[in-house]
């Protein structure tokens, strides 16, 4: 190690000090009386450069001025000439004087020419009157603005150096300023003048430097003497430095000392160990920078910067020492001289790779236990400390309680989502947890969204204890919404499962019972019509009579409402304009909801087609018109309307059986008292009614949901206590090319015929009557109840039979087998079926496959009549 810095006697050095303070004082003392007299020459000679101007100016008649401003471009003018000659004659008596020019001013500030005496020596171009000043420098507008003369310059032009006298011109009358009058005088004068000032001085000058010199000479000799001294303590600095050499050598760190440029000047021997071998004695001579990683390099010069002010600090950088790189803890301190100056730089190195590594891996296996935590989306994970204070909130605790880490951390977990009720309980068991080092048993659990919502949580608890002994708790959280939901969505389809079987049950129930009473509603009917077209009309009897059709249509319209609710009710679709069928029905209905109800038709435009059997459209008007009638205690308002909707699988995804697609909606709507909650749970049930006893059946809905349903349809309701009650009825669109058909019913009539009709029926009631009908009709009729004596009396028939009329269900086989076995025999026979329903023999759910003929029991004369009639004309 080499020491480049001397010893100096700190006497000696003030005393060199002071005298050079002092000769410096004398120059500057000099420099500054040269100044202040070359200042004042100046001066003077602007002030008589000022005054010739105004002396100058006072000689110009300023009437002459104040008219050639009023006519600025007109040089013809008499004042102009004359003007003009004064100056030329003047500046022939002031042979100084080059160039005399006047300026005027506009309204807008710029400034233009009057006139001038011409370019010195006659040359250049002379400028025009009234033409704009376009290099008019800063002073002569601010002469304008102080109305005071001034002197600017100096200026260089073609012709040599000048200065310029600006002097105003002011109107004699009102003494308002009319021109500025310019005069370049050659600054020759001006240098004259100046010069004359300064040679005394710069003699002055002259032996003031002569003092200087002999000064230097006696410092050299002082600071000669003071350099013979430094070689005396030189070799005790030799000795000193071999000490701290030893004693570097020692260090086990690298140590290295740089100069101010940063180049190495010693590394000790430990620096061979910690590279390798790799180096050595090589890195003498080089910058200590360049040892250092490419992305290090800004920030270790910077620290390198703040440590020549005298700043100390540790700091990790990675250092490249040939092929061997090291991650190095590096203490860096400036080497200062006796006066605190910095003259280098020395760094303490120590290879801390292998402490890097292990925190590394420790930095990369937390880290992975993080992302693992923050990443998933099923677990929302929170950490805090035992008083709540939140310190980790993964990206499922976001999702589920919706706060943002930002938000939570560092916030209260007991505040920001335990509700209310519970937080004293959550605090203690936190304290708890904390105490016994046991997490708090896994369980359900209540937390509150950001929203005010009340989740439904499944969470385990986990401690973890440091090495410190700071305790962290952690929660991990499932949402249970969505079980809850399925749950509940279970509850609910179990319930509908439940309800749809008892409904079942009573639908089977209701079938059956109306199958039997159709029988004998058929024979009650039919024997009663037989009787009244046999009755005189004024026989005592023919009332009797008419009271007992009258209980019987009765009767079978609650048996149609029955098998409607059950969906055993059998029917003919039919391709329908809504809006004509409803249109048709209008007059009944009105007459049905009565004159204090007003009944109002809103027809949807260019409404789509259903498929359906118009007797069903006449079921779900009459009874939603009748429930909308008994709603309204005095006046009110019955709406229908049709619309078309396009349902999607979002609206349809909480809607059961329900499938997405277009539909036709029926809506009924009234002012009336409305229904509440209980009541709507309850609608659709059969034998359900909030009437009076006597006044309704409580079949109403239930066969109206029954025929929606039948027509895979559905119904929804909104309703509300004195807010009244609108049905939307959602029948699907149909896309065939079938024309549609009205509704309309032809007037009953009685038409007769003679063919051979077998009749084939396991009720004899029904068998009787029916066939005491067809034969008052002309038919010859062949009447059997049993399906094998009908195959018998077929083959055995001499005579041909045109109509097999038979019931659908019967011993032995059904009508549909039966019908089979007699089309064998006979191809062109024709049938007709009849019951009380269906079971799905001759339809599917009860519609009729295409080309099925079928009367509804029980059945009138004029009924039977005119069906069997169109069967034999097809």
């Amino acid at each position: 190690m080499t020491v480049s810095s001397a010893r100096y006697h700190p006497e000696r050095v003030a005393s060199i000090r002071l005298i050079l303070f002092m000769l410096f004082l004398v120059v500057g003392i000099i420099a500054t009386v040269f100044a202040v007299v070359v200042v004042k020459a100046d001066r003077k000679l602007r002030d008589d450069l000022v005054e010739q101007a105004n002396h100058f100016a006072r000689a110009i008649d300023k009437d002459l001025v104040v008219a050639i401003v009023r006519n600025p471009a007109d040089e013809h003018l008499p004042e102009y000439q004359e003007l003009k000659q004064l100056l030329e004659f003047s500046i022939q008596l002031n042979t100084h004087i080059r160039y005399v020019y006047l300026v005027g001013q506009q309204e807008d500030g710029s400034l233009f020419f009057l006139m001038d005496t011409g370019q010195p020596s006659d040359r250049g171009i002379e400028a025009h009157p009234g033409e704009l000043y376009e290099d008019a420098p800063d002073e002569m507008f601010l002469l304008y603005d102080l109305l005071e003369s001034a002197v600017i310059g100096p200026y260089s032009d073609r012709w040599g150096t000048f200065v310029t006298a600006l002097t105003p011109l002011t109107d004699p009358d009102n003494n308002e300023l009319v021109a500025v009058m310019g005069i370049d005088v050659d600054s020759s004068d001006r240098f004259s003048n100046i010069s004359t000032a300064v040679v005394p001085l710069a003699l002055v000058m002259i032996v003031f430097l002569l003092l200087f010199v002999v000064v230097l000479v006696l410092l050299i000799q002082q600071l000669k003497k003071s350099l013979a001294q430094q070689r005396l303590v030189s070799n005790e600095l030799q000795q000193s430095e071999e000490i701290v050499r030893r004693l570097l050598q020692a260090v086990p760190d690298l140590i290295v000392k740089t100069d101010m440029a940063g180049t190495i000047t010693f590394v000790n021997e430990q620096s061979f160990s910690i590279l390798a071998n790799q180096v050595g004695k090589e890195v003498l001579g080089k910058n200590v920078f360049s040892f250092v990683a490419e992305e290090d390099l800004p920030r270790a010069m910077e620290n390198a910067k703040l440590r020549l002010d005298l700043e100390s600090g540790v700091h990790e950088y990675r250092l490249v020492f040939a092929d061997v790189v090291i991650d190095a803890e590096v203490n860096g301190a400036a080497i200062c001289d006796h006066e605190s100056r910095p003259l280098g730089m020395v760094y303490v190195i120590r290879d801390i790779s292998e402490r890097k590594k292990a925190e590394e891996a420790l930095k990369q296996s937390e880290s992975r236990f993080r992302t693992l935590l923050k990443e998933v989306k099923s677990v929302a994970v929170q950490g805090y400390r035992p008083d709540g204070t939140i310190i980790y909130w993964n990206k499922a605790s976001e999702d589920f309680y919706g706060y943002t880490d930002q938000e939570a951390l560092g916030q209260n977990l007991i505040d920001l989502i335990i509700p209310e009720e519970m937080q004293e309980q959550v605090r203690q068991a936190f304290r708890e947890m904390k105490d016994s080092t046991d997490p708090h048993p896994s369980g359900e659990i209540r937390l509150r969204h950001k929203d005010g919502r009340i989740l439904e949580m499944f969470t385990s608890h986990a401690l973890y204890q440091g090495s410190d002994g700071v305790v962290e708790l952690y929660s991990f959280d499932i949402d249970l919404s969505e079980r809850k939901k399925a749950e509940e969505s279970l509850r609910k389809i179990q319930a509908r499962l439940f309800q749809t079987q008892k409904i079942e049950s009573i639908g089977l129930l209701a079938g059956g019972i109306a199958h039997d009473f159709n029988n004998m509603l058929g024979v009650i009917l039919g024997r009663t019509e037989m009787a009244l077209n046999k009755t005189d009309a004024n026989s005592p009897l023919r009332k009797t009579l008419v009271e007992v059709q009258k209980a019987a249509r009765r009767s079978a319209d609650l048996t149609g409402q029955l098998l409607a609710f059950a969906r055993k009710q059998t029917i003919a679709p039919k391709v329908l304009d809504l809006n004509a069928t409803l249109e048709g029905m209008m007059d009944m209905l009105i007459r049905l909801v009565g004159n204090n109800v007003s009944l109002i038709w809103r027809p949807g435009d260019h409404l789509w087609n259903v498929r359906m059997d118009p007797s069903q459209i006449d079921q779900i008007l009459i009874n939603l018109c009748v429930n909308a009638r008994d709603a309204i205690f005095d006046t009110g308002t019955v709406s229908i309307e049709t619309s078309n909707v396009d349902l999607d699988k979002d609206y349809c995804e909480g809607l059961p059986d329900v499938i997405p697609g277009e539909y036709m909606m029926l809506t009924v709507s009234d002012d009336g008292s409305g229904m509440d909650e209980q009541t709507l749970s309850h609608l659709f049930e059969p034998f359900y009614t909030t009437k009076k006893m006597g006044l309704g059946t409580g079949l109403g809905l239930a066969t109206v949901d029954g025929v929606v349903r039948q027509n895979k349809g559905f119904i929804q309701v909104s309703s509300a206590p004195d807010k009244g009650t609108i049905f939307q009825i959602y029948l699907p669109r149909y896309d065939g090319e079938q024309a549609p058909q009205s509704s309309g019913r032809e007037e009953a009539v009685l038409p007769r015929g003679s063919e051979t009709i077998l009749l084939v029926e396991d009720e004899p009631m029904i068998l009787d009557l029916a066939e005491s009908i067809l034969k008052e009709l002309g038919y010859r009729v062949l009447v059997t109840s049993l399906p094998s004596e009908a195959v018998q009396r077929a083959e055995n028939s001499s005579e041909g039979i045109d109509l097999l009329l038979t019931d659908v269900v019967m011993p032995e086989m059904n009508g549909r087998v039966l019908a089979g076995k007699l089309g064998e025999l006979n191809p062109t026979l024709k049938v007709l079926y009849m019951s009380g329903y269906t079971a799905n023999v001759i339809a599917h759910h009860g519609v009729l496959d295409e080309g099925i003929s079928f009367i509804q029991k029980p059945f009138t004369q004029v009924t039977l009549a005119t069906k069997v009639r169109d069967i034999l004309d097809s």
